[in-house]
């Protein structure tokens, strides 16, 4: 098996890989295929020592003791890694990004990364999951619209989902695949691509990628699941910039794909074959009622009229800032009105609690409280949800109902529920995906952004 693989190696640049967290986890594979990994670094002392697939992490300074082409950075920080293996003695001209990693390498080798040996098929799928909270609950309507579509088996369906939102994914996902099947990526482990002979490995956020087919040869029947995978992966050759969840092939393909065409919005450009629509149309929360109505009469819902207001963003922007977020003294006065002008409704306020300083004037505060199941019986009962553009509004949808969101950095018209009303300022044009830090940084160089700030 060694001499194989050294046979294999022979004519492949050698690398050395600096950073074992989740960026290299989804490009394991395809730097992998396309270049010989020598060993994994990390500055981290928690890392050093841990499994990753064949490797061992190994501390920075290692990389003094080695022989290599290149040592590809994988985190976002590349600037500052940079600095600091320089500082070490290693060469500066041999330090590239993953980007520029993943775009040197040759077609030729590029497209063989997708010829696998056909022996022992295995039939069986991974499913990588990637982003925040609304794009597992987009990927849940891709990944049931698939199954249904092509009455895959649930049994063979392993889903790898970021370690920090398994619990939200167990309920995401629990009538999709088993939930034995549901795993969390965690750098801990050996990694996935080595516990089972996969047939088909996909990747999600917002659009599906093929990160590999067991052979390009299999092209499937038509109207069949190979079919869609082999029409997919030649999609995904033609439009996708390579290293897709790689940040900035990320925002550049995703701005190609959905920022300029007029036609495409965020909630259907899974569907970007044009053949699961019919399905998706159809893909709901299944809610147990009996549970819900007993978990609204606990917190004094039951029977009650009420509009739920999220203030809270993700708990991943605790420590900075982001573009959508709408100033609490605005969610209080919202608050002030809705109970003036009317008062036999009951004002809920709902998502992350960061502060103490960030209750507003509400009637029942169930930020901080809830869990992803809980929320959702909240959000079906309510008379009216009021958001920004985040993971609550798609809940809210998959739940049934209307919402009210306030739109800033984010299109309206990219973002269009049909049952819902959104709200955006003429005073700034959204700036969503144009660069790959446009959730956290105006684009415009306003402390507080305008598109937000705008919105009374």
């Amino acid at each position: 098996m060694k001499d194989e693989k050294k046979e294999s190696n022979k004519d492949k640049k050698k690398i050395l890989v600096y950073g074992a967290g989740n960026n290299l986890i989804y490009s394991y594979i395809d730097l992998n295929r396309c270049y010989q990994i020598v060993e994994i670094l990390d500055g981290s002392t928690q890392k050093i020592g841990q499994k990753f697939w064949d490797y061992t992490v190994k501390g920075k300074e290692y990389a003094l003791k080695c022989e290599y082409d290149y040592i590809v950075t994988t985190p976002v920080n590349t600037q500052g890694i940079k600095e600091t293996l320089t500082e070490l003695g290693l060469d500066q001209n041999k330090l590239i990004t993953l980007q520029e990693a993943l775009d040197r390498v040759p077609e030729d080798i590029w497209d063989s990364r997708n010829d696998i040996d056909e022996k022992d098929k295995a039939q069986d799928i991974a499913v990588v999951m990637c982003g925040g909270m609304g794009d597992l609950l987009i990927g849940r309507v891709w990944l049931e619209s698939l199954v249904q579509k092509y009455q895959i088996d649930r049994k063979k369906i392993d889903l790898f989902i970021p370690k920090g939102l398994m619990n939200d994914s167990l309920y995401i996902y629990r009538d999709t695949v088993p939930t034995g099947n549901i795993q969390a990526i965690d750098t801990e482990n050996e990694g996935f691509f080595g516990r089972k002979d996969y047939d088909t490995v996909l990747r999600f956020c917002i659009v599906p990628e093929v990160w590999y087919k067991r052979s390009k040869s299999i092209i499937g029947e038509e109207g069949s699941f190979e079919e869609y995978i082999n029409n997919l992966w030649l999609f995904g050759k033609k439009n996708y910039n390579r290293g897709f969840i790689a940040a900035s092939g990320f925002s550049k393909t995703i701005k190609r794909m959905m920022v300029d065409p007029s036609n495409i919005k965020y909630h259907t450009a899974f569907d970007i074959l044009g053949n699961l629509n019919e399905f998706a149309e159809k893909v709901k929360f299944c809610i147990n009622e009996e549970s819900g109505d007993s978990y609204l009469r606990e917190i004094g819902l039951s029977g009650r009229k009420y509009i739920t207001l999220n203030t809270g963003l993700n708990d991943e922007y605790r420590n900075k800032k982001n573009t959508r977020a709408w100033d609490f003294k605005n969610w209080s006065e919202l608050a002030k009105r809705i109970k003036k002008e009317y008062p036999d409704i009951v004002v809920v306020q709902v998502g992350t609690r960061i502060r103490d300083e960030d209750d507003i004037p509400a009637e029942i505060h169930m930020n901080g409280q809830t869990t992803l199941e809980q929320i959702t019986y909240i959000l079906k009962k309510a008379v009216l949800h009021v958001d920004y553009d985040g993971g609550l509004v798609h809940v809210r949808h998959l739940s049934g109902g209307k919402s009210i969101v306030l739109m800033g950095s984010s299109a309206a018209k990219k973002h269009a529920y049909s049952e819902n009303t959104y709200i955006q300022t003429d005073k700034c044009e959204p700036c969503e995906w144009t660069c790959p830090e446009w959730l956290s940084v105006c684009s415009r160089g306003f402390d507080s952004p305008l598109c937000m700030e705008s919105i009374t």
